[in-house]
């Protein structure tokens, strides 16, 4: 019978296995890094020469955060794996000491690079912490108490958190609020009648002053529509506007000036936000935006806009990339901006 398909849980820990046989340095041996009990570790056929890195996941717990969690969001846990070496003596080279050899430069690698990632789980970006967990004499003897006749052997504790448990069906992203519109009737019968521009109010969420943090290495940079001499966080056109097919967008980019971040537009659907064209790399022109002091037209950065041809919900994201250490890049991105198209 065919085996179950990968959850997000094995996913995780096969990401952990597959990052161990990337970085270790065996020197010319060959060592199989394996997830499983240690009573199933070392074969029962193994010769000299065969070494195994062996990865018991023995414990599963919440990661206490996010308490407001709802039944579609994935859920996040920690994962507690005992780290074992398992070898066969080679070059008369007793198997305590080959034991040694592994263990330790698995503890090399977890030190030199202890965020593993980004991993691709279920859909999710995931990045993992490992942080070596200290373990009791007691701990250890139920552990391996429970491995039948397999001997002890010299071990390690790490966590690795946090990992997600992703929902088959995701919960649907909700759309952003745009604006708020403020109307009085004198009838009941009318308040869900379409609301009437000349005889309300309507009030735009307003663009506040904002420096971006560019000290840290996940800064996150800032943006705003500059249009008509204002700063705005939405734009809304109706299908039928003449200006809709040729209108640019300009964009106030503010965070570490010069370097390189992305514009990117999404998309409303039913499945939720999908990434459409057109994307803008381009650079900050500015530490932080300030409504009151707009820069030079020149500073604004053009972007068309995205297929408007039918009515919608799109959002404008500045993305940039950095590297959490060398080699494990990570996505930040800036705050949203919407634009609309009604219906006429």
């Amino acid at each position: 019978m065919p085996a179950p398909p990968p959850s997000a849980l094995s996913i995780a820990c096969t990401s952990v296995r597959d990052f161990l046989s990337a970085n270790l340095q065996p020197g010319g041996a060959t060592v199989l890094p394996v997830i499983g009990s240690p009573i199933d570790a070392l074969p029962a056929n193994a010769q000299a020469g065969d070494h195994f890195l062996n990865l018991f996941f023995y414990r599963i717990e919440s990661s206490g955060f996010y308490p407001d969690t709802r039944p579609m969001d994935p859920w996040f846990i920690r994962l507690h794996c005992l780290v074992t070496a398992f070898s066969t003596s080679e070059d008369n080279i007793p198997t305590g000491e080959i034991d040694l050899r592994i263990l330790g430069d698995a503890i090399r690698v977890f030190h030199e690079a202890p965020v593993l990632g980004p991993f691709d789980v279920a859909g999710e970006q995931v990045t993992l912490q490992a942080v070596m967990i200290p373990i009791s004499n007691e701990e250890l003897h139920n552990i391996w108490s429970t491995q039948g006749d397999v001997t002890y052997r010299t071990s390690v504790c790490y966590e690795f958190a946090l990992t997600p448990i992703v929902p088959s069906q995701p919960r649907r992203q909700d759309t952003p609020v745009e604006m708020i519109d403020w109307e009085t009737r004198g009838q009941i019968e009318t308040r869900d009648q379409p609301f009437e521009t000349a005889n309300g109010v309507r009030f735009l969420p307003p663009v506040r002053p904002r420096t971006v943090d560019t000290a840290r290495v996940d800064w996150q940079p800032a943006i705003c529509f500059v249009e008509a001499g204002a700063c705005l966080a939405s734009l809304t056109f109706l299908s039928t506007d003449p200006t809709l097919a040729g209108f640019t967008a300009q964009i106030w980019i503010a965070g570490d000036i010069g370097a390189n971040v992305t514009l990117r537009w999404e998309r409303w659907e039913t499945v939720g936000w999908t990434s459409v064209p057109p994307a803008v790399p381009t650079q900050p022109v500015s530490a932080g935006i300030d409504p009151d002091n707009l820069p030079p037209p020149a500073d604004l950065v053009g972007i068309g806009l995205p297929d408007t041809s039918t009515p919608g919900f799109w959002i404008l994201f500045a993305e940039r990339t950095f590297d959490i250490q060398p080699g494990q890049p990570a996505t930040v991105r800036s705050n949203p901006l919407l634009l609309e198209v009604q219906a006429a």
